[in-house]
């Protein structure tokens, strides 16, 4: 986040994000952990507006996994959350790679 009054706008929105099950104490933990980069590919959140950061959760149990890019957090929601399906994924790229 680039400031705070940008957190604070972020834990605002996430609050009132249909994952009411989070609450804002498990929120602020999330973000003093990741807030700086995407817990999957790095990317840096300066400059990012709030809304693209996304809060992710288990879908089964709700639970609060990290935050991610805009990017990420729709990969995996393609992909399903399925590790099986992520590995295969993973197995199809290094198959077509030119860095056999």
């Amino acid at each position: 986040m680039r400031n705070q009054r940008d957190a604070a706008r972020y834990r605002e929105t996430a609050r009132d994000h249909p994952y009411d099950t989070h609450t804002k104490r498990q929120v602020k933990l999330v973000m003093l952990e990741t807030a700086r980069a995407c817990a999957i590919c790095g990317a840096s959140f300066e400059g990012v507006a709030p809304g693209r950061i996304h809060l992710d959760h288990d879908h089964t149990t709700g639970r609060i996994r990290d935050l991610l890019c805009f990017k990420c957090n729709t990969g995996l929601g393609h992909f399903r959350d399925d590790i099986a399906v992520l590995e295969a994924a993973i197995a199809y790229l290094k198959r077509w790679s030119d860095n056999k």
